[in-house]
């Protein structure tokens, strides 16, 4: 009687076939799941950044300065045109209330216009 050492090609093409056919199930799913994972970073980001903004300015700070820190705190940086570049490369264009003076929305060069967020 002759033993049977390994694995036939057949069976290595079959199990093959199962890990493709399972990646390519999980694939759509994941990318899916990691696109809403970054928009709520950055929406909770944006959040933060506007908290931290009105807090700096309700302690005198100027324009500038509290835009500098509030974008530290979520790990960015201020550009020339006061919009701040976040952590992941994203550019957030800042608008401001014409009466208050404070911020009305913060767009993201990825995700879009900030719904919902709120100060």
């Amino acid at each position: 009687m002759k033993s049977k050492n390994g694995f036939t090609l057949i069976e290595l093409i079959v199990v093959i076939a199962i890990l493709a056919t399972l990646t390519a199930i999980a694939l759509p799913s994941y990318t899916g799941l990691k696109r809403n994972a970054d928009l709520e970073v950055c929406q909770a980001n944006r959040i933060t950044f506007k908290r931290s903004y009105m807090a700096y300015t309700a302690n005198k700070h100027t324009k500038r300065e509290a835009l500098e820190l509030a974008a530290a705190d979520v790990g960015g940086t201020v550009n020339d045109d006061n919009s701040y570049t976040d952590k992941s490369g994203h550019v957030c264009t800042i608008t401001y209330d014409a009466q208050s003076g404070f911020i009305a929305t913060i767009d993201c060069s990825e995700h879009g216009e900030d719904k919902g967020v709120t100060h």
